[in-house]
């Protein structure tokens, strides 16, 4: 199933999969004037005895997080391509439609997306996984579908109506048997440059028998995107965690990316764990970030910006993330290659 679906990221994985397993889409839509945002993440987890399909909304201006429970047969996706259903409400690069209703919240309405900005998919390294795409044993996968898109259309949220024209959304999604144990995520497109946008992970890879500190940024700029990640050799050079925050600098053979980010107010969503969605995981969608990027050689900065309405989630601290030394990434490099091998 991986195989069949390795070049379309943002399709459904789960046919066929054996329990547990979970996928989830996250759709992050800001208002025009970036007064109010919310994320809503529909999904399924399955189990051997609780599976059931989802809808998670999280409201920055209320605070407010709802978990909407749907029975697993009310969710359906197409087979060739990205269209979702979970009960009356529909998911696609086309846009969302939300028809949801329980004694905690009611949301309605229709959100058109256009102008889809995915992370380029090429035939070596399909995604935001790059090579790691290939490996059918992760525990966990992630795509980013797209880092920044216009908005049309309004929701009812209760008595409130909140248009969304003008604004901007970001997409992407996770998908796998379970969360790292800990990490960083972070995500921007709200810089006073237009066309850029940041996401950025550091996670807890179980490789094998060892585990790994693993690297996702990706940098759109002008509808260019400049990657650090693990597969292109880039590694932390800097990372404290604070409550306020977290602070990191990544390089690789070029670039050199100093990020800062201040946590605005945080709400507690549900993740996934093996038998049930009991996992909690706070995220903020007022963060402020510092990003900063420059040659790694010379200093020459390339860009510089400040960005607000942020997303970010801390999950665990720096002796967590820091789990690799060079012996352990050599185990990883040697497990890849007898992958690759078993593959063949």
């Amino acid at each position: 199933m991986y195989l069949r679906h390795l070049y379309h990221p943002e399709r459904f994985h789960g046919d066929g999969v054996r329990p547990p397993f979970f996928e989830g889409w996250y759709f992050k839509l800001v208002t025009a004037d970036a007064a109010q945002a919310i994320a809503i993440i529909p999904g399924v987890h399955v189990t051997e005895n609780q599976s059931h399909a989802f809808i998670q909304l999280f409201d920055s201006q209320t605070g407010k997080a709802v978990y909407h429970r749907f029975p697993l047969d009310a969710f359906h996706a197409a087979r060739k391509g990205f269209d979702l259903r979970v009960g009356a409400n529909r998911f696609s690069a086309q846009g969302i439609e939300l028809d949801l209703a329980n004694d905690d919240q009611s949301v309605r309405g229709r959100i058109a997306f256009s102008s889809f900005c995915p992370w380029p998919i090429r035939l070596f390294s399909p995604g935001a996984m790059g090579r790691y795409a290939w490996a059918p044993f992760m525990q966990c996968y992630h795509a980013v579908l797209s880092f920044e898109h216009a908005l049309q259309g309004a929701l009812c949220m209760g008595n409130q109506t909140i248009d969304f024209s003008g604004g901007r959304g970001y997409a992407e999604k996770d998908w796998g048997h379970g969360f790292p144990s800990a990490y960083i995520w972070m995500q921007c497109n709200h810089f006073q440059q237009a066309g850029v946008s940041l996401s950025l992970s550091i996670a807890v890879i179980p490789w094998l028998r060892r585990s790994f500190t693993g690297l996702l940024a990706g940098l759109w700029i002008d509808r260019k995107l400049i990657r650090l990640t693990t597969y292109t050799g880039a590694r932390v050079e800097k990372l404290a965690i604070e409550p306020a925050g977290v602070e990191t600098v990544i390089a690789n053979r070029r670039y050199r990316l100093s990020v800062k980010a201040h946590s605005g107010k945080t709400v507690v969503l549900q993740g996934p764990k093996l038998n049930d969605m009991g996992r909690s995981v706070k995220e903020s969608l007022s963060a402020r970030i510092e990003v900063h990027l420059e040659d790694r050689h010379t200093g020459q900065r390339f860009f510089s910006g400040n960005g607000h309405s942020a997303a970010l989630e801390i999950e665990g601290g720096q002796q967590d993330l820091f789990v690799s030394d060079l012996s352990r990434e050599k185990t990883a490099g040697r497990g890849w290659k007898r992958a690759g091998r078993s593959k063949r």
